[in-house]
């Protein structure tokens, strides 16, 4: 059984006062032999899944572990052309289309649909910012302080040691 931080009713009313956009936080502490590996494990077959680990020195085990998979949507970039593969439709990834297409227009030079060119005078860091919405009007509810920095949820990727050439957009490029 899992319980949580708030009754429904609580979060309901909290859900009903918040100006939009809003994140309510739940937190809830699962009894459970089951390792993040394991868990993890159940859903490895899984479209993008991932597991991240928080490091703690000098401990066996991380203090936080976040499993996910099948993401709405997966943006990729390569040779200034954004790639956008959407899994399932939603808000966010309206919001994230619509800002892909303020930075970008579609490329002439390939046949697939939902790519994009990067356009001239933005870098590819530049583009990144842009495309993810930024938080600062939204309302964290039930927020919880922790004595460290806390993963809330949100993107989750890497950027490839490559990115750093397309950084300087005068600079010619390396061959």
């Amino acid at each position: 059984m899992i319980s949580f931080d708030i009754t429904k009713e609580q979060f309901i009313d909290l859900y009903q006062n918040a100006r939009c956009p809003a994140i309510i936080q739940l937190m809830c502490e699962i009894d459970t032999s089951c390792t993040p590996l394991q868990l993890y494990e159940s859903v490895k077959d899984s479209d993008y899944s991932y597991l991240l680990e928080s490091v703690e020195k000098e401990k066996k085990r991380a203090r936080y572990s976040f499993v996910g998979f099948e993401p709405e949507m997966v943006i990729s970039i390569k040779n200034r052309n954004i790639y956008v593969n959407e899994l399932r439709s939603s808000s966010l990834t309206n919001t994230l289309t619509s800002n892909i297409m303020s930075i970008s227009k579609f490329s002439d030079d390939i046949e697939e649909k939902n790519v994009f060119e990067i356009l001239n005078g933005i870098d590819v860091l530049k583009a990144l910012s842009h495309i993810f919405p930024k938080s600062n009007d939204t309302d964290f509810l039930n927020f919880k302080t922790f004595d460290r920095q806390t993963f809330l949820g949100g993107a989750i990727g890497y950027n490839s040691y490559d990115i750093v050439f397309d950084c300087w957009l005068d600079r010619e490029k390396r061959v």
